[in-house]
């Protein structure tokens, strides 16, 4: 195995097959294995703030280029496979931040750009509004949803049109605007 990416003592380490997840290891005392996106019952530190600290790097370096959307695009296929993902979708906050549109959306040809209003109603919209970072093991679930945020639901009407059937889904909060909030969502599926 090569080591995906090295900081100071943390080493993660990408495991194969589908659903293996990657596993990392931490400093001299490392924890047994942690799944970012395969089983994410099995992290040994906070998952939110590993995965959390590990986008948002990623994003602000591609966020710098003035190409940003062909270089996340060529980037896409390297996210999924860190991340044993299906589909990214990169959101960016609208100019009157009501709103955020999709930038990039892997898997998703027949549609033309998503736009989904900032707020509790769909996960994408709830990391924008809070500036939280989400992890939904099962997306059908309303009661897993209504845990996060009491009026989520998950938007049905895109795996309905695309015959795809999510399960997880990760989003994550990227950038800050001057007035506090983000500038953007990353989702992964």
């Amino acid at each position: 195995m090569s080591s995906l990416t090295t900081q100071g003592p943390r080493t993660i380490i990408p495991t194969g097959g589908p659903g293996a997840g990657v596993s990392t290891t931490v400093g001299p005392t490392a924890g047994g294995p942690i799944f970012l996106f395969g089983g994410l019952s099995s992290f040994s530190e906070d998952p939110q703030e590993l995965i959390r600290i590990h986008l948002q790097a990623a994003l602000r370096k591609l966020q710098a280029e003035t190409v940003f959307e062909d270089l996340l695009t060529d980037a896409a296929p390297e996210i999924l496979a860190a991340f044993n993902a299906d589909r990214l979708t990169v959101y960016t906050v609208t100019e009157d931040k009501l709103s955020i549109v999709s930038r990039i959306k892997t898997g998703l040809r027949s549609f033309k750009d998503l736009k989904l209003p900032i707020g509790e109603h769909s996960i994408a919209g709830f990391v924008a509004l809070s500036g939280r970072l989400v992890n939904v093991r099962n997306a059908y679930d309303p009661q897993e949803l209504a845990a996060i945020a009491p009026r989520m639901r998950f938007l049905k009407e895109v795996d309905q049109r695309t015959g795809y059937r999510t399960t997880q889904v990760l989003a994550a909060p990227f950038g800050e605007s001057g007035d506090g909030g983000v500038l953007g969502v990353s989702q992964l599926l």
